[in-house]
């Protein structure tokens, strides 16, 4: 790499850990983040080294000859005085070098504040990057191993999911929760609707920690969220977001960076799942196509097939994906279904849904209104109640037949 090139790569690795934390959080990626940041670092300070003695040299072959020139004045002025031939001028010459010496030293001066400012600058980023989490650990003899905890509570036939009386609000806002309790069992495929600030969102941050409760409890695999490591428990998530964050790099980087580990097949096997391969292949590149600063080129289908590739890259137990498809063409939206509805054979699902399509085959879904779960049922089930879920279906026909 040049200098500049590294400047480029160690800033948007910034930009990334700036603008990704919740992603880098969501992914549980921290580790292999700073690696990525420690390694360019590194790449950068190697750089700047060989820079600045590149130019050092050149000044240095600019200054050599100045100071042979001032050498050859002084013998040659000197040689004149001997002879007599000069007079005056020993006061005009020193004074001449004084000059280039200045210059030196003013130099030294600005090379020496550059540094400083340097300095300061990786102080903040060092601060931000050694921030403390808001999210307490329990104590190391008190964590639970998420696997044993799993494979006890499927023995005894304890829910996977156990919201009890939760309550919560944001920071200067009112509760969202105030009490919300609900189960969800292994391998059972959840919508999660209503309207919007209902809670749906939120129910998901709450059982990743991305916030802590104010009352009440949230169990997974009949053990408090607050009994394992945080990097664990988020593990156990493959979450597909709204608005995936991309990260420079290559697509297949892109789908690797939750598990930089993963074989070859492994993540060839996750492309398939997700349906990569329907526009990968497309590309000039094919997966080693570079993409991200806001994944330019990228469609928002494209974009969320990426995410459900690192989600099922990640093997997690559960799966969220957050409106997955509710800004999407009807190409993109068929494509992530069929992708989600294979992986509700196997896994937990909970699907915060927009478009009600999405969660047509279900095991049950949830209705959620100010922060309460007022109904829930089968998709059929609802469809024909009079209620919430039974207006928004309701609404969404009306707004097929005035597009059509």
């Amino acid at each position: 790499l040049s200098h500049m090139q590294a400047e480029k790569e160690t800033s948007k690795t910034v930009t990334d850990m700036l603008n990704g934390g919740e992603a880098i959080k969501l992914y549980s990626i921290e580790e292999a983040t700073n690696r990525r940041f420690e390694d360019s670092i590194e790449a950068l300070k190697n750089q700047s080294i060989h820079f600045n003695m590149f130019h050092w040299m050149a000044g240095a072959r600019v200054e050599l000859a100045q100071y042979v020139g001032i050498a050859a004045v002084y013998l040659l002025g000197g040689i004149l005085c001997v002879r007599g031939e000069l007079a005056v001028g020993e006061l005009y010459l020193f004074l001449s070098t004084m000059t280039s010496i200045f210059s030196i030293l003013v130099a030294w001066m600005n090379m020496t504040l550059t540094h400083q400012t340097a300095s300061v600058a990786l102080e903040r980023i060092d601060k931000v990057i050694k921030e403390h989490s808001t999210t307490p650990e329990v104590k190391e003899n008190a964590r639970r191993a998420i696997e044993i905890e799993r494979e006890r509570a499927k023995r005894h036939g304890k829910p996977c999911i156990d919201f009890s009386d939760v309550v919560f609000g944001y920071e200067n806002e009112k509760r969202i929760f105030d009490g919300l309790s609900c189960r969800i069992g292994y391998n059972e495929s959840i919508g999660l609707v209503g309207g919007s600030g209902s809670g749906k969102s939120t129910f998901t941050k709450l059982l990743m920690r991305l916030y802590e409760v104010d009352g009440g409890e949230i169990r997974l695999h009949d053990r408090s969220v607050k009994d394992y490591e945080t990097h664990e428990l988020r593990l156990s998530f493959g979450v597909v977001p709204q608005n995936p964050f991309i990260f420079y790099g290559t697509i297949w980087d892109n789908i690797r960076i939750v598990r930089p580990e993963a074989t070859n097949k492994e993540i060839i096997d996750a492309m398939e799942i997700a349906r990569v391969h329907e526009f990968v292949n497309e590309l000039p590149m094919g997966w080693s196509t570079v993409i991200g600063d806001g994944a330019l080129g990228l469609s928002g289908g494209q974009k969320q097939r990426i995410a459900i590739a690192r989600a099922v890259l990640k093997k997690p137990d559960i799966f969220i994906f957050d409106e997955a498809t509710s800004a999407l063409d009807n190409i993109s939206e068929r494509l992530i279904q069929a992708a989600m509805e294979d992986l509700m054979k196997t896994h937990t699902i909970l699907i915060v849904a927009h478009r009600l399509s999405t969660i047509r085959n279900v095991d049950r879904i949830l209705v959620f209104d100010h922060g309460r779960i007022v109904d829930e049922g089968s998709y059929d089930e609802l469809a024909v109640r009079e209620g919430i879920f039974k207006e928004l279906l309701d609404a969404a026909e009306a707004q097929k037949v005035e597009r059509a």
